[in-house]
C-alpha cells in the first residue's frame, strides 16, 4: 500500500513539476515575445517619426520656396530663358544646402513652364542611375499633358526604384522633392543600429523595397502585427510590426529577427534551468533509492505490526537491508516480540490459575444451608409424589446456580439480572413457610442496559435474610428509572421492602465513603465493583423508610449502552 501511494505521489509530483516547467516555459516565451514586440514597435515608431518629420520638413520647405522665396517669385514674373537660368541656379543652391542637412531628401527639381527651363540638384552620394533616370522621369511629368497632383506626396517608380515625389506649383513654376525609399529603408536615424530591417509596402500590400539581408517574394503572406512567421529564402523567423505614413499612401514594416530561446538568457539563468532539469530528472532515481532502502523496510515493519494486531504473534521483520538503523530496529522489534510472546504465555497461564481459584472461591461462597433446605424440600416432594413441583424446583435451582456460577462476567444486561432475582424469589416461594413477594417496575428502554452481575440480587437477598419478620410475608419493590437531561443521564435503581430495615449503626457505616465490612460482605463487594467500573460517577444511598430503602445511580449515555469507565 505504501509503495502504491509513493508511486502515486511520484506521478503527481512529476506531473505538477512538468506542468510547472511548461508554465514557466510559456511565461518565459510570452515575456520574450512581449519584449520583442515592445522593442519592435518602439523601433518602428522611432523610424516612422523620423521619416514623417523629414517629409513634413521637405513639404514645409517646398511651400516656403513657392510662397515666399524671391528668386521663385522672379521666375514667376520673368519668362525669358536667361533670367530663368539665373534665378533657378540661386534656388538650386539653396536646395543643395537642404540636401546636406536633410537626410530624407535625395533630389530637388525646378521647372519653369513659361521659360521652358528645367534644372535639378541631387544629394551627394546618390546613385548615377537615379540621377540620370529621375531627371528624365520628372521632366516628362512636368511637360506631360496630365494634370499634376500638387496636394500630397505621390508614390512613383523611377527605373524600378520606388520613390516619393512632392510637387509645389506657383504661377507655372514647379518645385519638387524626391525621396528614394530603397536608400531610406537602409538608413539608421541618429546613427542608431537596428537588428532588424525596414521595408515599404503599398496600401494594397505590394512589397516596394527589399529589407537588408532578406529577399522577399512578391507573394509573401500578408504581414500582421504580433505575427511570428518564416520569411525569405532561408526561412528565418521574424516578428513583424507595421505602421502607416500619415502624409503618404505608404506603409512601413519592421522585421525583427526572432532569436532562439537560449539567446535571451545569460549564463546564470541557463545554469539554473539546467540544474532544475537535472533535479527533476533525479526525482525518479531518488524515489527508487528511497523505496528500496526506506519504504520497503517500513512496509515490512507495518505488515508485521498488522499481523500481530490480527493475533499472529509469530510475525517477525526480516532485517534484509543495508541501512544499519533499520537493521537495529528490526532486530530490536523481533526481540521485543519474542519477549512479549513469552510474557503473554506466562500471563495467560496465570489468568487461568486465577480463574480456577475464583471459581473455587465462588463455589465455596454458595450458602450450604440454603441449598440443603432445597434438597430437603425435594425429598419431601418425592415422598408426597409431587413430581411436578419437584421438576419446577430442580429447573429453577439449576437456572439459579448457573447464573450464580457466571458472576465472573464484568457486566450483564439488566433484564438478565432481574431474571436472576425472579429465580431467587421463586426458590424462596418453594422452600419458605412465609415466602417473599417481589414486584418490579422498569423503564423498558433499560432492559439491555449493562450492569454488574448480582448488583440488585445482593440487596434482595439481604432483605430476605435480614429484613423478614417471623410469620409475616415480606414485600419487596424494585424500581428502575432513567433520570436526567439529554446531555447527562443516570440510571436510578431502587430496592425497598417493608421489613425490619437497617440497624442505625449499620446504616451509618453503609453511608460512609469506601465502606467495607465482613458482616455485609455482599453489599461491600457490590460497592467495590462499582468503584472499579465507574470511578467517581456513581452513588449509593441507604436509608430506612418503613423498612430498608436502597438507591444507587450509575451513568447512562443515550444511543450507546456502554457504561463509562473511571
Amino acid at each position: 500500500m505504501r509503495t502504491k501511494a509513493s508511486l502515486f505521489v511520484l506521478v503527481i509530483l512529476l506531473f505538477f513539476t512538468g506542468m510547472l516547467g511548461a508554465v514557466n516555459f510559456y511565461n518565459i516565451r510570452s515575456s520574450m515575445n512581449r519584449q520583442i514586440a515592445e522593442s519592435s514597435r518602439s523601433t518602428l515608431a522611432l523610424f516612422t517619426a523620423w521619416l514623417q518629420t523629414g517629409l513634413d520638413s521637405l513639404e514645409d520647405y517646398l511651400l516656403y520656396l513657392s510662397a515666399t522665396d524671391q528668386d521663385v517669385m522672379m521666375l514667376v514674373h520673368q519668362g525669358d530663358f536667361l533670367n530663368a537660368h539665373l534665378y533657378s541656379y540661386s534656388v538650386m543652391e539653396k536646395c543643395k544646402m537642404v540636401l546636406m542637412t536633410e537626410k530624407t531628401a535625395d533630389a530637388f527639381f525646378l521647372y519653369s513652364k513659361p521659360a521652358g527651363y528645367f534644372t535639378k540638384a541631387f544629394r551627394s552620394g546618390a546613385s548615377n542611375d537615379l540621377c540620370i533616370q529621375s531627371g528624365a522621369f520628372i521632366k516628362e511629368v512636368f511637360e506631360g499633358t496630365e494634370k499634376i497632383d500638387t496636394a500630397r506626396w505621390m508614390m512613383v517608380m523611377v527605373s524600378g526604384t520606388p520613390c516619393l515625389l512632392r510637387i509645389m506649383e506657383r504661377g507655372g513654376v514647379y518645385i519638387a522633392a524626391l525621396v528614394d525609399l530603397q536608400s531610406i529603408s537602409r538608413f539608421h536615424p541618429d546613427q542608431q543600429q537596428f537588428e532588424g530591417s525596414f521595408t515599404f509596402r503599398s496600401p494594397e500590400g505590394e512589397i516596394l523595397t527589399q529589407p537588408a539581408g532578406i529577399h522577399l517574394e512578391s507573394q509573401e503572406p500578408e504581414f500582421a502585427d504580433k505575427a511570428i512567421i518564416p520569411l525569405g529564402e532561408a526561412g528565418g523567423r521574424y516578428y513583424i510590426a507595421e505602421q502607416a505614413i500619415a502624409t503618404a499612401d505608404l506603409r512601413v514594416s519592421y522585421l525583427a529577427p526572432y532569436p532562439a530561446f537560449w539567446e535571451n538568457f545569460d549564463s546564470t539563468v541557463v545554469f539554473l534551468l539546467c540544474f532544475s532539469c537535472l533535479v527533476i530528472g533525479l526525482i525518479p532515481f531518488c524515489f527508487y533509492f528511497l523505496r528500496k532502502f526506506v519504504f520497503l523496510p517500513l512496509d515490512r515493519l507495518a505488515a508485521a505490526i498488522e499481523k500481530i494486531r490480527g493475533g499472529d504473534l509469530e510475525a517477525r521483520v526480516r532485517p534484509d537491508t543495508n541501512i544499519r538503523e533499520f537493521q537495529k530496529v528490526s532486530t530490536a522489534f523481533n526481540d521485543m516480540m519474542d519477549e512479549i510472546k513469552s510474557l503473554k504465555l506466562a500471563a495467560y497461564e496465570q489468568r487461568l490459575e486465577s480463574e480456577r481459584a475464583e471459581l473455587q472461591f465462588l463455589q465455596i461462597q454458595i450458602r450450604p444451608h440454603f441449598y440443603l433446605n432445597c434438597l430437603k424440600n425435594l425429598f419431601s416432594m418425592l415422598e408426597a409424589k409431587r413430581y411436578e413441583n419437584m421438576r419446577t424446583l430442580i429447573l429453577t435451582l439449576s437456572d439459579y446456580l448457573r447464573n450464580m456460577l457466571q458472576t465472573t462476567k464484568e457486566e450483564i444486561p439488566l433484564a438478565v439480572e432481574l431474571h436472576n432475582v425472579e429465580n431467587y424469589i421463586s426458590l424462596q416461594q418453594m422452600i419458605a413457610s412465609q415466602p417473599p413477594v417481589c414486584t418490579v417496575k422498569m423503564d423498558q428502554r433499560l432492559k439491555d442496559f449493562p450492569i454488574p452481575p448480582l448488583s440488585i440480587l445482593t440487596f434482595v437477598e439481604n432483605s430476605v435474610k435480614h429484613g423478614s419478620y417471623p410469620g409475616r410475608c415480606l414485600h419487596i419493590q424494585i424500581k428502575i428509572l432513567l433520570l436526567g437531561e439529554a446531555h447527562e443521564r443516570f440510571v436510578n435503581v431502587t430496592v425497598l421492602d417493608d421489613g425490619k430495615g437497617f440497624p442505625d449503626e449499620t446504616l451509618a457505616q453503609l453511608n460512609q465513603p469506601g465502606y467495607r465490612d465482613q458482616a455485609h460482605i455482599g453489599i461491600s463487594n457490590v460497592m467495590r465493583r462499582f468503584s472499579l467500573l465507574y470511578g467517581g460517577r456513581y452513588s449509593f444511598v441507604f436509608q430506612n423508610d418503613s423498612g430498608s430503602h436502597i438507591e444507587f445511580f450509575i451513568p447512562y449515555e443515550e444511543g450507546n449502552p456502554e457504561i463509562f469507565r473511571g
